[in-house]
C-alpha cells in the first residue's frame, strides 16, 4: 500500500481514466454476478470496453509518437539555434575584436599625423621667420655691394671733387630757395601796399559820405526852421 501511492501520483490522465474504467467494469461484474447476467451480453460489454480500451491506447500511442516527433525536432531546432548562437558570439567576438584593431590603428594615425603636422608647422615657423629675415638680410647685402662697387669706382681723388660739387649744388638750392623767398616777400609788400591804398581810399569815401548825409540833415532842418 505504502508503494502504490506514488505510483499513482505519477500516472497519466489516460491511465487514470483507465483505472476507473476498470473498477467500473469490477463493480458491473459483480453487480451482474448477483443479477446472475447472461454470459453472451457479458462477452459482448466486454469486448466493447476493450475496443475502446484499445482505441484510446491507439490514440495515446499515436500522440506520444507524434510528441517525441516533436520533442526530436524541438531538440533539432535547439541544437541548430545554439549552433548559430555560438556562431554569432564567434562573430561578435571577431567583430569586436577587428573593430578594437581599427581604432588602434585610428588612433596610432591620428598621432603620427599630428606629430608630423607639428614637425611641419615648426620648420615652417622657421622658414617663414628666416624669410622675414631676408629682405633685411639682403638689403644690407646690397648696400655692402653698392659701396664695395663705388670703392671700386671712385678713388680719393674724387671725393674733393665730389664735396665741391655738392656744395655748389647745396648753394645753388639755397640762392634758388632765398630768390623765391625775395619773390614771394616781393609779392606780399605789393599786395600789402594794395590793401593800404584800398583802405586809405575806403575810409576816405566813408567819411565824405558820412560828412555829407550829416551836413545834408543839418541844411534840412535849418530850411524847415526859416
Amino acid at each position: 500500500g505504502g508503494r502504490s501511492a506514488p505510483r499513482a501520483l505519477t500516472l497519466t490522465p489516460r491511465e487514470q481514466e483507465l483505472r476507473r474504467r476498470e473498477r467500473g467494469r469490477t463493480a458491473t461484474s459483480s453487480i451482474a454476478a448477483t443479477r446472475l447476467p447472461d454470459r453472451k451480453s457479458v462477452d459482448e460489454l466486454m469486448e466493447q470496453e476493450l475496443a475502446s480500451v484499445r482505441a484510446g491506447v491507439e490514440a495515446h500511442r499515436a500522440k506520444c509518437e507524434k510528441l517525441a516527433e516533436e520533442l526530436a525536432q524541438a531538440r533539432v531546432a535547439e541544437e541548430e539555434a545554439r549552433k548559430v548562437m555560438v556562431h554569432h558570439k564567434r562573430l561578435v567576438k571577431v567583430r569586436a575584436a577587428g573593430l578594437a584593431l581599427r581604432m588602434q590603428a585610428c588612433i596610432r594615425g591620428w598621432l603620427t599625423r599630428r606629430r608630423v603636422v607639428m614637425l611641419l608647422a615648426k620648420q615652417t615657423a622657421t622658414q617663414m621667420g628666416a624669410a622675414a629675415m631676408l629682405p633685411d638680410i639682403l638689403r644690407g647685402q646690397l648696400g655692402d655691394l653698392q659701396h664695395t662697387v663705388h670703392d671700386l669706382k671712385y678713388h680719393p681723388e674724387h671725393y674733393e671733387e665730389a664735396a665741391v660739387r655738392l656744395q655748389a649744388l647745396w648753394r645753388g638750392i639755397m640762392a634758388r630757395r632765398i630768390v623765391v623767398v625775395l619773390r614771394v616777400a616781393l609779392r606780399l609788400r605789393l599786395i600789402r601796399d594794395t590793401m593800404s591804398r584800398a583802405a586809405t581810399k575806403i575810409a576816405c569815401w566813408y567819411r565824405a559820405l558820412s560828412t555829407r548825409l550829416k551836413w545834408r540833415t543839418h541844411i534840412q532842418q535849418r530850411l524847415k526852421e526859416r
